[in-house]
């Protein structure tokens, strides 16, 4: 575990190096911790104006902190940060050597822990979309009251929504993600605005189908929705029906058709078998074969990614599918922590090239 912080802070709560900092300038420290930092990563760092929209940004790379804010004078504690995993320090509440103590019993609580905790219990319900929705059948909202007081609260509260579309690459869909606000909605549909990247909503198409998750309180949830309308910086999508309680921990990214992440099931007196993986996350990937395995078993892994060599670890099939010849599997995967670090890197890598593909948009007629 790093703790991302800057000089001042790292001199006033860690005199003693006792952890490992990575230290960067105050006007640098946001972008640099969204673009390099990996999950189980920590932050201290000073109040920023937007703390809100930084915390979203963060989870949305599969980043769950913690965070502890400094702030110079006394703050409103916002109910939305610990859902975030966040903390406010005012230091005029409080002398420092007090502080200090706070800040230093949470790092070593957290340099403690195995990388699994900050990702969450278990990945067990992680499954590719399709699998997702069967699975979760009887994990559905559709009470229209319970459904207008998400969207409410989550407008009234400025909560960030994590979207995502489906974009082209090499003739391939593969998942761009971004973050909006919702401005306004009816049981018509639903504005949506403030989107980073801003060339997010010239991204899609009138009709086509995109992802929201949604944050109300200590829960997520999961939404499909129609493009109604496209606008230079908003978009119109109907309003859901029902709401899917969304349980999965990790980013999941698909890898490139030019650069695959290959992945070889290594099993006693069979042959080494070269599979294609669909998807892939810290704790789990999706992958087809023509060979068949079998469910709940666990099987020896390595994962071929790219500039990054390979990665050795066992999985357990968690489900399966068919189709001709082909299997498909979902597997939840079980990997030392550094290899977690390889994985989580390459998924931010990938994260960029994928959300890079937005602007091959921005010249064409949408």
């Amino acid at each position: 575990m790093k703790i991302w912080t800057t000089k001042t802070l790292a001199d006033t709560f860690f005199p003693d190096n006792k952890f490992t900092l990575e230290v960067r300038l105050q006007m640098d420290i946001l972008n640099s911790f969204l673009q390099d930092a990996i999950p189980g990563d920590m932050a201290l760092m000073e109040l920023p104006e937007e703390y809100i929209e930084f915390l979203a940004a963060a989870k949305a790379k599969g980043i769950s902190g913690p965070f502890i804010f400094i702030s110079p004078e006394p703050t409103i504690i916002d109910e939305q940060l610990k859902r975030y995993r966040a903390l406010v320090l005012d230091i005029k509440k409080n002398e420092i050597s007090e502080l200090r103590e706070v800040v230093n019993f949470i790092a070593e609580r957290y340099s403690e822990r195995d990388l699994k905790t900050f990702s969450g219990p278990g990945t067990a319900s992680e499954m590719s979309t399709d699998e997702f929705k069967t699975s979760q059948a009887g994990e559905q909202i559709k009470d229209p009251s319970r459904i207008e007081q998400v969207l409410e609260y989550i407008l009234r509260a400025d909560i960030p929504v994590i979207i995502s579309a489906s974009v082209l690459e090499d003739g391939e869909p593969v998942t761009a993600r971004g973050l909006c606000r919702i401005e306004a909605f009816t049981n018509r549909g639903i504005v949506l605005y403030r989107f980073k990247p801003l060339i997010f909503s010239k991204a899609v198409k009138e009709n086509e189908q995109i992802k929201m998750l949604l944050s109300h309180r200590d829960e997520n949830f999961d939404i499909a929705a129609a493009v109604l309308k496209t606008g230079p910086d908003k978009l119109l999508v109907a309003a859901p029906d029902v709401l899917f309680k969304e349980k999965r921990k990790n980013v999941r990214i698909e890898p490139s058709l030019k650069n695959p992440v290959p992945l070889y099931i290594l099993r006693k007196n069979e042959p080494t078998t070269a599979c294609r993986v669909i998807d892939i996350s810290i704790g789990g990937l999706c992958f087809e074969t023509g060979i068949e395995l079998i469910n709940n078993d666990i099987y020896v892994f390595a994962i071929g990614l790219p500039g990054a060599g390979i990665v050795l670890g066992y999985g357990k099939i968690l489900y399966r599918r068919s189709e001709a010849s082909v299997y498909q599997y979902g597997v939840q995967l079980n990997i030392h922590p550094g290899d977690e670090d390889r994985i989580a890197q390459y998924i931010m890598n990938r994260e960029k090239e994928i959300t890079a593909l937005l602007s091959h948009y921005r010249g064409q007629e949408i």
